[in-house]
């Protein structure tokens, strides 16, 4: 079965703003197709803001050039990953995609906003069949092969007049086995170009590696846990320093970002991290960086030496942007802390 995964952009009166663009993989994207191609069906990603930057934000070209894929490819399921903003061009791309590859291809929805409000969205825009809720590699793939189902987990669709909402599905545990994203389907060039907005200001070649799921907190600005739910799945060690090799030796990177929501959610976990990266003299090959909560950053967890020694340039609490670590702020952790979490 031909599957296209699709990642939408907001609409053109609102992005891009400033100067700033993203070069990450959408890793929740790439996973997906990483399953659905171990299944047996083939995968194609379409990712509208890597096509808009490449020709300078002619929309209408690339317009035209989604429209030719469709065409071309005929996929019997197209996926979108919706974050709220990109809910309009969900819509037209769904238009599209019936349009040109007829009624019977089952249009598929899933992400942050899909997953928190799925009725609202099938209501807001009919052209969208099923919405998967949550992690969405099982699911998506059962849902390949049997088609809308009340027992297919995970998912929410339409039957006549009334929704169907069939029972939720268990994220994994062991992210291990959900094996690398497909970063073949990926123009990794582009994805990898020195730019100063993956490491924050330091124009260096470099990728986005997830290290975990989910987060142990719920903070009122953040969709995470609606999403991974409450608390953290990890991949392990041996995983993580596989992929920081995989995107050295393959991709010739200079950097890593990692983009868990909180790397520091444990301690211990991130101690060992470090130590690995040392082991693999990766601290001489890479600088990395991550996301910590402020509360993290405090005598008793990993201090600024510590990480820095082995990579690490910069971390990001989420309420107050980013912290360098030849900051002499960082080292007035207990300062840091008070001042972020009365924000």
């Amino acid at each position: 079965m031909n599957v296209l995964l699709v990642y939408p952009v907001p609409p053109p009166s609102h992005w891009p703003r400033g100067r700033m663009r993203s070069l990450w993989v959408p890793t929740g994207v790439a996973f997906l197709a990483a399953a659905l191609r171990r299944a047996g069906h083939t995968a194609r990603v379409h990712l509208r803001n890597e096509v808009l930057i490449k020709n300078g934000f002619d929309w209408k070209a690339a317009d035209a050039h989604l429209r030719e894929v469709l065409e071309e490819f005929r996929p019997q399921i197209v996926g979108l990953s919706v974050l709220t903003p990109a809910v309009p061009e969900s819509r037209t791309i769904a238009r599209w995609a019936k349009e040109i590859c007829g009624e019977r291809v089952l249009v598929v929805a899933g992400g942050p906003h899909p997953t928190a409000l799925p009725e609202r969205m099938l209501t807001e825009c009919p052209e969208i069949d099923v919405i998967v809720r949550g992690e969405g590699e099982e699911t998506l793939v059962e849902l390949a092969e049997r088609g809308p189902h009340p027992d297919v987990e995970g998912i929410v669709y339409r039957d006549g007049e009334q929704f169907v909402h069939a029972p939720p599905r268990a994220n994994p545990d062991d992210l291990d086995r959900l094996g690398p994203p497909a970063y073949e389907l990926f123009d990794m060039g582009f994805h990898t170009a020195p730019s100063p907005w993956m490491l924050r200001w330091m124009r260096l070649s470099a990728t986005n590696v997830r290290t975990s799921r989910g987060c142990p907190n719920r903070c009122r600005f953040c969709a995470g846990h609606v999403v991974a739910g409450l608390g953290v799945r990890f991949h392990s060690i041996d995983y993580v320093i596989d992929q920081i090799l995989n995107a050295v030796n393959r991709f010739g990177v200079e950097a890593i970002h990692f983009e868990d929501d909180t790397v520091g959610a444990d301690r211990d976990r991130l101690l060992a991290l470090c130590e690995a990266i040392s082991r693999r003299d990766l601290h001489q090959r890479i600088r990395w960086d991550c996301c910590l909560r402020v509360d993290q950053a405090e005598p008793e967890q990993p201090n600024p030496s510590a990480l820095r020694s082995n990579g690490v340039r910069e971390y990001s609490p989420p309420t107050r942007g980013d912290l360098s670590i030849d900051s002499p702020a960082v080292w007035q952790h207990d300062d840091i802390a008070a001042s972020a979490l009365s924000f």
